[in-house]
């Protein structure tokens, strides 16, 4: 029987009755309901955020808190290094945590080795304590004195060339059974770097007469920025600031770099022009192929060059050059003169066409442009005669008078 409303059962008791029993979390849950969960034998209510466990899930506040009871209590432990459920029981001996055994890869319960294990050395669970790190120490360092005794005793001594050596051979032959000396080692390393260019420091020749402000001794290839204020004249050699001093040849301390140093030159000429500079050029020729000249307009032009009013063709020069206006302005002016423009007549249509004929022109017509009363061009058939010309409209009905213009060019 299902209930829509609440049961009030006047305080008296529920005797006998079972939580509902389900295997996982019912849906849409309301605040309060109880169920009994038969996959981990629990009892769970909703709280109206999650579902909590009825036998004493207990989140713990800031301060101090007290948990009545005789049961064991689940304390979940949250920190940055880890995170987890742990089981605290409480006795007459007092309070117990289960805690899991540590591995390399659980944190838990970590036991101290004893002596004996650290010299083993096999376990990967075990903690090793100051002490026992410190004779593992010095039990290494033993091994190491006791082989390096036996091969002494055996013969193989650094003078020997067997365990140790005093130079260091190229790659190709160097060996991994042999162990170099201080100096060989530093030696290798030099001869390896000979001559080659390597950056040392600035030198700051503000207050230079000499090349005192470096330091010797000095490697061949030694590199040096040159900073402070210029030009200074030293050994013969013009040092300007952002120049480079190179050394080309080992330098004893007390001994003069003069002769003994090359000059980079990394400053910019007079002669040098920026990107974004401006510079007048005289007697140069600019490629058209090859290059864009931009934003030019009639003012960059030499006086004299641009006109504004076109001569007649026998005065007319081909270096000069009209402005849009002076062209624009003789055009119509010639075709003023050379242009006539005529009103249709009253046109009668035939065979689907109406005829306009032209005659008495001034001179033979070489272009007719016909537009309707909104002046739009339209489409016609002409044919051109002395002095004359015949338009044809496609037209089923007859065409008033005034209907089309005719703009004629001669």
């Amino acid at each position: 029987m299902k209930y829509y409303a609440d049961l009030n059962l006047g305080q008296n008791e529920l005797q006998n009755a079972v939580l509902q029993n389900l295997p996982a979390h019912p849906s849409n849950p309301k605040p309060g309901q109880h169920y009994y969960n038969t996959t981990d034998n629990t009892e769970y209510f909703w709280n109206g955020t999650e579902w909590v466990n009825a036998a004493g899930d207990y989140t713990f506040q800031n301060g101090v808190e007290q948990i009545d009871g005789t049961r064991d209590v689940q304390l979940k432990l949250n920190t940055s290094g880890s995170s987890g459920l742990e089981t605290f029981s409480a006795d007459s001996n007092g309070l117990k945590i289960n805690i899991n055994e540590a591995s390399t890869t659980t944190k838990g319960l970590i036991e101290i080795a004893t002596d004996e294990e650290v010299v083993t050395g096999t376990s990967e669970v075990l903690a090793v304590n100051p002490k026992q790190l410190a004779t593992k120490q010095d039990l290494v360092s033993t091994a190491v004195e006791d082989n390096i005794a036996t091969w002494n005793n055996a013969g193989q001594t650094k003078d020997s060339g067997k365990a140790f050596t005093t130079s260091v051979a190229v790659a190709a032959s160097a060996s991994d059974a042999k162990i170099p000396t201080e100096k060989a080692v530093r030696l290798a390393i030099n001869a390896a770097i000979a001559g080659g260019v390597h950056y040392v420091g600035t030198w700051d020749i503000t207050s230079a007469t000499d090349y005192s402000g470096i330091p010797l001794p000095q490697k061949k290839g030694a590199l040096f920025y040159v900073t402070g204020t210029g030009p200074k004249t030293i050994g013969g050699i013009e040092w300007q600031q952002n120049d480079y001093l190179l050394v080309n040849d080992d330098v004893a301390a007390g001994e003069s770099l003069v002769n003994k140093v090359e000059k980079v030159d990394n400053t910019e000429s007079s002669d040098i022009v920026r990107l974004d500079a401006t510079q007048t050029l005289t007697n140069k020729t600019i490629d058209a192929d090859d290059n864009t000249i931009s934003d030019l307009t009639t003012t960059n032009l030499k006086s004299g060059v641009l006109v504004t009013s076109i001569a007649s063709s026998t005065s007319a020069s081909d270096t000069k050059v009209a402005s849009e206006k002076a062209i624009a302005t003789l055009v119509e002016t010639s075709i003023s003169n050379t242009k006539a423009i005529l009103t249709s007549p009253a046109m009668t249509a035939s065979s689907g066409v109406c005829t306009w004929s032209i005659t008495g022109l001034a001179s033979d017509p070489y272009s007719i442009t016909i537009t309707d009363s909104n002046e739009n061009e339209v489409v016609t058939d002409i044919t051109y005669a002395t002095k004359a010309a015949t338009i044809r409209f496609n037209s089923s009905t007859n065409i008033a008078a005034g209907a089309f213009k005719a703009r004629i060019l001669m």
